[in-house]
């Protein structure tokens, strides 16, 4: 039987990871986590459709910066995002963050 000790390595990993640790399909994890009272801590559906749409608010933001040749750093602090997040939404918008490429 799968105890609450034996789901906790697992917390930021996630269903997956621990599912496949512990030979069990994600659904019985699911399952189990859930009588337990145990939350993985992994983004759900919900809170990723939530950050793709504020991604999106984003990109003509970062289009109208990157037109400036600002830097990534500067576009960080005037979105109050990181850089990880920056690249990330210019990628998904096609938009070149590089201030340094010739355009």
């Amino acid at each position: 039987m799968i105890t609450l000790a034996d789901l906790q390595p697992y917390e930021t990993a996630g269903v997956v990871a621990a599912a496949r640790a512990l030979r069990l399909h994600t659904t019985t994890v699911h399952r189990l986590a859930e009588r337990l009272g145990f939350v993985f801590k992994t983004c759900t559906e919900r809170e990723q459709y939530r950050r793709e749409k504020e991604r999106k608010a984003m990109a003509p933001k970062i289009r109208a910066m990157a037109a400036k040749r600002m830097t990534q750093a500067e576009m960080c602090r005037e979105l109050g995002c990181t850089r990880f997040v920056l690249r990330r939404a210019a990628r998904e918008a096609r938009i070149n963050i590089n201030s340094r490429a010739l355009y």
